[in-house]
């Protein structure tokens, strides 16, 4: 039985993995087409922007228009960007993860008998 409770416990910390480390990963956006950028994006989206003058902000954005992003109290005209980047779930990480977490889960459940043979 104590087998058993050891790949319960394991699926319990795999399913708590996933909600807490669900990986991501972000993907940049071609800025030569700004209207198709502008319609990608969304509020509540979270993105990194690299300015021209080389520095960087990541931030939730809050609104998008056709001057640039807000987000953080700050606009960032669609001028001033070098570079766009959104964070996006990225299955294939996450996959990865709950695999590696389970194959870990399913070890220690193995080794953690009583060392005993029943007999």
């Amino acid at each position: 039985m104590t087998g058993y409770n050891g790949l319960i416990k394991a699926a319990v910390y795999l399913i708590l993995a996933t909600f807490i480390f669900g990986c991501t990963t972000l993907r940049p956006l071609s800025l030569s087409n700004r209207q198709a950028v502008q319609s990608e994006l969304q509020a509540g989206d979270e993105v990194k922007v690299t300015r021209k003058d080389g520095s960087a902000m990541s931030f939730g954005i809050d609104t998008v228009t056709d001057e640039g992003i807000s987000g953080d109290g700050t606009l960032i005209a669609w001028s001033d960007m070098q570079q766009i980047e959104v964070r996006q779930f990225s299955a294939g990480k996450t996959i990865g993860l709950v695999a590696g977490i389970a194959a870990v889960g399913l070890v220690a459940a193995g080794g953690s008998g009583s060392g005993s043979s029943g007999y």
